[in-house]
């Protein structure tokens, strides 16, 4: 009877047959200790309850669950309400969450329903997502089986808004379909696409058991449009290109082949970039990336990935030539501003993609940086080398000059991090005559004024 009644606000269910004077009406108070017995990782907040009847004359079914939260691991669903009713004319299921978080990504206003019209199943979503809730879903799909008693999901005239963009999965005769087969466990994209404008986004391909081959193609993608909003780093470009995984057997095969059009980082244009992955047999990848700028290469970088590892393992090198420093203005924004110049060097890259080591040396040009707190704006020597061993910067008798008096220093030390974060400083400054501080009169600052040092200075520790 149960099983009748669930089955029936799915597609192609086959009824099973039963006394048809079968009748169960329930109220179940769910609490945390029944739901640790069936899974430790999920918890409930008091007041959670399921209640609703089932009847076999008619297959009726009629269940609600009420729940003010409910937690899964580190991810928490706030206010939810599923309500299932197999003989409503206008839905069979509606689910209801007012708020959804988890790690990366933020949701309020989730609402769900679904109806059953002859042997398809019909959904759709809206909701809000992100940081503050800007990115807006509107969602229609649907399920059946074809003739071959394979299921078939599909996405109908769908929009979501991410980053202010709207975008638009249409429904075409032989679009946006995923068909799954239970004999052999086996899965099929057929050219599943998302666009906006002229910018394209499209995937096919397979997988089974024990093997993958998936496709997906590019077509004149803003990169700004899709990427994330990373603190540090905004990113923006024309994508085109085309990407390739495969599986065979316990193997993972990436190719990739990218191309993106005046690359910019921070509203830095770098260049043009070309990315190109190769994978070599037993899960081991070749990168090769390189940015092109007026004919002169500023990046190029490539080596191996070992895929093998819970962290990929990278054994690479970097070569800069007048490469600009400006795009680094975020990472050290809370210490510095007008970071200038430009660098140019080679660095080996080497470790888990976690914990990388970096090795080599970095010759800076019209570099220079304005302390922020001091208010004092340094420049530094044309060819002054930065010296990088496994996470640390280090500086050897670099000579600098205050921008506005001219006054003279030399800096020797090192800067140490942990994944370019936790900041430690151990620098020596030797100087017969330097501006160290120029800041207007504040009695509510600890130091404030013009000051001249002259001496050796030692300046060591985290930096917050």
């Amino acid at each position: 009877m149960i099983k009748n009644a669930i089955g029936s606000v799915f597609a192609n269910y086959k009824i099973q047959t039963i006394s048809d004077d079968e009748f169960i009406k329930y109220k179940v108070n769910v609490h945390n200790k029944i739901v640790d017995l069936l899974n430790p990782n999920i918890k409930v907040e008091k007041g959670t309850y399921i209640k609703g009847n089932i009847s076999s004359k008619d297959n009726m079914l009629k269940m609600r669950l009420i729940s003010p939260r409910i937690s899964i691991k580190d991810n928490q669903l706030v206010n939810v309400n599923l309500r299932i009713d197999n003989k409503n004319p206008l839905y069979n299921t509606f689910f209801k969450v007012d708020s959804i978080n988890t790690s990366f990504y933020k949701v309020k206003n989730f609402r769900t329903l679904n109806t059953t019209i002859n042997d398809t199943l019909y959904l759709k979503s809206k909701f809000e997502g992100g940081d503050k809730y800007k990115d807006a879903y509107n969602l229609s799909f649907y399920y059946t089986m074809d003739e071959m008693q394979n299921f078939i999901f599909g996405l109908q005239n769908s929009s979501l808004t991410y980053k202010d963009i709207p975008w638009q999965i249409s429904p075409n005769k032989n679009l946006n379909k995923i068909f799954y087969n239970t004999d052999n466990d086996s899965l099929s994209i057929q050219d599943a696409g998302i666009y906006h404008q002229s910018e394209q986004l499209s995937a096919s391909g397979f997988s089974t058991a024990k093997n993958l081959d998936y496709n997906v193609s590019i077509d004149s993608l803003d990169l700004g449009h899709i990427t994330p909003n990373f603190p540090e780093f905004q990113f923006d470009g024309l994508l085109n290109g085309k990407l390739n995984l495969k599986q065979i057997g316990n193997d993972i095969l990436p190719t990739a082949q990218l191309h993106i059009n005046h690359f910019k980082v921070n509203d830095e244009v770098l260049g043009d970039l070309v990315l190109k992955i190769n994978t070599l047999k037993g899960n081991n990848a070749f990168v090769d990336m390189k940015v092109v700028k007026d004919k002169l290469q500023v990046l190029k970088a490539n080596g191996f990935v070992d895929m093998n590892k819970k962290s990929p393992f990278i054994n690479g090198s970097i070569l800069l030539q007048e490469f600009p420093t400006d795009i680094l203005q975020n990472i050290f924004k809370d210490m510095f501003s007008n970071i200038r110049g430009n660098m140019t060097g080679n660095v080996q890259v080497k470790g888990n993609a976690d914990n990388l080591s970096y090795d080599g040396k970095l010759y800076l040009n019209g570099f220079g940086l304005k302390v922020d707190v001091l208010n004092v704006d340094y420049q530094f020597d044309n060819r002054t080398v930065l010296y990088l061993h496994d996470q640390t910067f280090e500086l050897k008798k670099a000579v600098f000059k205050d921008v506005m008096t001219k006054t003279k220093g030399e800096i020797s030390g090192i800067i140490k991090h942990r994944n370019f974060d936790k900041w430690y400083l151990d620098l020596d400054f030797d100087t017969d005559n330097l501006l160290v501080l120029d800041t207007p009169v504040n009695p509510d600052e600890p130091f404030y004024g013009k000051a001249f040092v002259g001496g050796k200075t030692r300046i060591h520790g985290y930096t917050n």
